[in-house]
């Protein structure tokens, strides 16, 4: 998943939970939800630093991870 689409999902699992009964069953889509927020803002925190002068192997590395849509292996 790009940055953006792990953005997306955040969203998608923060709208899921709020709506699901009862209350107590809310944690395991907040969690989905913080997952893909903590792996949509590790994606553009690593686009910022691309203007900061980061060494072009690591961007390029970077640009590889964030760019590419990729779905985990099986």
């Amino acid at each position: 998943m790009t940055g953006a689409e792990h953005y997306l999902e955040a969203e998608k699992w923060i709208l899921r939970a709020m709506e699901t009964d009862p209350p107590e069953r809310r944690d395991g889509a907040l969690l989905f939800a913080q997952v893909h927020a903590t792996l949509a803002h590790a994606a553009a925190t690593a686009v910022g630093a691309i203007e900061a002068g980061m060494p072009s192997a690591e961007y390029d590395s970077w640009a590889k991870a964030i760019l590419e849509s990729r779905r985990p292996s099986p």
